[in-house]
């Protein structure tokens, strides 16, 4: 009823379920009680996860597509974020990784660790005037 009186901010947003033709019926946010929003000039896929239902991201068919998206934002360096109000996990081929509450003044960070078994990524946050965030490129929080 208050579709006509959203904010400016809500009438310009599109969630990729409405943008994207390869999510079905299920993603559809009442039912999957998930909001997947391209960010960071596409670098970056974020679910944001209705706080009544904190582990919807962790269910099936949606789970298994966010492995996917990471295992396809490795090569390209981007990020698969799964947030449930502040609470921010990263979500990794391999892992997912909670980085507890982030704030708005801080920024998420992805490395690629060499070990002797090969490339580890990790995770960590920041705040915005870090040193470190300086350096990062300009679309996003990941760094190698």
């Amino acid at each position: 009823m208050i579709y006509s009186d959203r904010p400016r901010e809500c009438s310009s947003f599109f969630c990729d379920y409405l943008r994207n033709p390869e999510l079905g019926e299920e993603w559809k946010p009442s039912h999957s009680k998930l909001v997947v929003a391209s960010e960071l000039d596409g670098n970056r896929i974020a679910v944001y996860v209705d706080p009544q239902r904190p582990n919807a991201w962790r269910q099936e068919p949606y789970y298994s597509r966010l492995k996917q998206w990471a295992e396809a934002a490795v090569p390209h360096r981007g990020q698969v974020l799964a947030c449930v109000g502040r609470r921010t996990y990263v979500v990794f081929p391999d892992r997912d990784v909670d980085l507890g509450d982030v704030g708005r003044d801080e920024l998420i960070v992805t490395r690629e660790r060499t070990t002797p078994l090969g490339v580890h990524l990790e995770a960590s946050k920041i705040h915005k005037d870090d040193p470190l965030a300086k350096t990062l490129p300009r679309h996003g929080g990941r760094r190698p």
